[in-house]
Parts: structure tokens; C-alpha cells; sequence
């Protein structure tokens, strides 16, 4: 799970007002905490200045390398529109996100109390000096969430908006390893996770790419999971393609334990996989981890490739 927010840029500029030595350490703290727990949503000429600005700052470079593309979101409008005004029908930036960083100043003029507080509610957006960024609720509520627990009874739809929607926005590849995925879609008591979440993609703000790799039952073919799977992604399709690899459950076992959903180096281990989404709600309790961890990343490609060479592969085109 990231936070999307959204950044006046005078906060990060190192010739606003304010102590340089404090502002560096700000900034470092700003860039670690966006590495670990951020998307920034900003527009491509805001963009360019915030990074600009951010790499006249040594101490930031070496953070900075390790962002991803994909914790950038652009957009064509100005993301503080109505920001400063508080007229209700130019609030663009609430639809946007959650959490604005900005100057002590702006902070204060918002209704800080900059003796007691760390940030400050308006709107149902949290606002916060930047140097307050990896205290904000936000933030901190996101990184509860990395690393957490779904109880049984959860329903599918809000682990989905607060977990998996952010992602769905700002990652075009989701790759599926989950041995029962292509299994379970044979269940016709209740709608499966895998399903559930192809319909998510289709309904949703980007087209994307999806690779899933599964294991079938004994003398199942491909071509089985295949038409089932097309049956229910064709409706509404946004889908560019989905790639299925299949093959026997003896190859999971040592190779692909965890069950996950990557988005580039971004990997969500799920307990029992992509089942968390079958249904209304989650029918039984699930443990879920987000992680950034390059050793991670690594393994899930590796894990990938393996699997890759012991599989059947079909490629649905839409």
C-alpha cells in the first residue's frame, strides 16, 4: 500500500525561508519516507522543478535513485486547484489525495497550531508542514498497513479500495503467483478472487498488462482455464493482454511458497492469494505484507523465470 499526496513546491526549495542545515534533513527525511510509503501526484512541469530542486540536495541523490517511475502520478491539471481558495467547486486535489505537504506558512494559514500539532484536517485532507511528512497520519497509517493482518468477514471491496486501488492507478504490469488461482475460478459457489479482480482492472482508471501463474488439477488443459478466463474478462475489456502460465503444482512448491501480487519491484504477499478477493467478503482470515525490499524483488523474479520455463503459456489479446 502508498500514499498518494501532493507537494507545494516553495516546501522543498532550498531558497525559501528556513534554516539550510534543517531544510537538508528535511528533505532527506521528505525523499526516504516518499521512497518507502509515497506516490506523488503532480503534473509533468511540477515534476520537473520538484526533482529539479530535489537534486541540488547531495544528501537526496542517492534516495532518489531508488524511486520508481510509477511513484509519480501525473496529471494534466493543476493538483492544488481550490487548494488555497476552499471554494468546494474547484476542490480537484481531493480527488487526488489525502495528504498535501506544504510550507509552515501555508500550514499555518490552513489553522496549524505550529507549537502542538503535526498536521491539521480541511477538508478530509491532512495537511502538514514537509518536514512533518513521516509523522503524518497518512503515512503512518499506511505503514500499519504494509504489514498487517485481514480478518475474516472483510469485505472485498474495501480491501480493495485501501489497498490495491492506489496501485491499480499508477501500475500498467500486475503479475499474479498463486498456485490456486486458475483452480478456483472452477468455483462456482461464489465469484473467484481471480475473477474479481480482472473485473477491478477492467473497471478501472488505466488498461493494464496481467501475467498470472497457476497450477492446474490433474488432466486439466490450458485451454480450459483459458476460455473461462475469457468469458469473464471480455465484458467492459480494458485489459491490453493476459498471460497465463500454467503448469503442475509440483513445480510451486520450492520455488513460488508465497502466494503474491507484484507491480514492478512493489510485492504484496497475500496468506492465501488471491482468494482474498473471492466473494463479497474474505472468508478467512489472511495475513498481508507490503515490501519495497529489493532481495524481495529479486527472489519474485527469479521465482518467476522458474516458473516461466516449467509452464504452459497462453496469451490472451484484447
Amino acid at each position: 500500500m502508498l500514499a498518494n499526496f501532493i507537494l507545494e513546491q516553495d516546501s522543498i526549495s532550498m531558497d525559501h525561508t528556513g534554516n539550510a542545515r534543517d531544510k537538508k534533513l528535511a528533505l532527506k527525511c521528505f525523499v526516504k519516507t516518499w521512497q518507502k510509503f509515497g506516490i506523488l501526484v503532480t503534473t509533468p512541469k511540477g515534476k520537473d522543478i520538484i526533482l529539479n530542486e530535489l537534486k541540488k540536495n547531495p544528501s537526496t541523490l542517492e534516495f532518489l535513485k531508488n524511486i520508481s517511475k510509477s511513484q509519480i502520478n501525473l496529471c494534466e491539471d493543476n493538483v492544488f486547484d481550490g487548494f488555497y481558495e476552499n471554494e468546494p467547486s474547484h476542490l480537484r486535489y481531493k480527488s487526488l489525495t489525502s495528504l498535501a505537504l506544504v510550507t509552515e506558512l501555508t500550514a499555518i494559514d490552513k489553522g496549524l497550531n505550529d507549537d502542538s500539532e503535526f498536521s491539521i484536517l480541511s477538508d478530509d485532507i491532512e495537511i502538514t508542514p514537509i518536514q512533518n511528512f513521516d509523522q503524518s497520519n497518512v503515512i503512518n497509517s499506511t505503514a500499519e498497513n504494509q504489514v498487517s493482518t485481514i480478518s475474516q468477514g472483510t469485505r472485498t471491496s474495501t480491501i480493495w479500495e485501501e489497498r490495491f486501488s492506489p496501485l491499480e492507478k499508477c501500475f500498467k504490469k500486475w503479475v499474479i503467483v498463486d498456485r490456486y488461482a486458475g483452480i478456483n475460478i472452477f468455483d462456482n459457489s461464489r465469484k473467484s478472487g481471480l475473477q474479481n479482480i480482472i473485473e477491478k482492472l477492467n473497471n478501472g482508471s488505466t488498461s493494464h498488462t496481467l501475467e498470472i501463474f497457476t497450477a492446474h488439477q490433474e488432466n486439466q488443459k490450458i485451454e480450459e482455464i483459458v476460455d473461462r478466463i475469457q468469458h469473464f474478462a471480455c465484458p467492459n475489456i480494458k485489459l491490453k493482454n493476459i498471460i497465463i502460465h500454467m503448469g503442475p503444482d509440483s513445480i510451486f512448491p520450492n520455488n513460488a511458497h508465497d502466494r503474491y501480487i507484484r507491480h514492478e519491484h512493489f510485492v504484496t504477499y497475500i496468506g492465501i492469494g488471491v482468494s482474498i478477493f473471492s466473494g463479497e467478503t474474505c472468508n478467512q482470515r489472511s495475513s498481508i505484507s507490503f515490501t519495497l525490499s529489493p532481495r524481495n524483488f529479486s527472489e519474485s523474479l527469479s521465482t518467476e523465470q522458474h516458473l516461466r520455463e516449467k509452464s504452459e503459456t497462453e496469451k490472451l489479446q484484447f
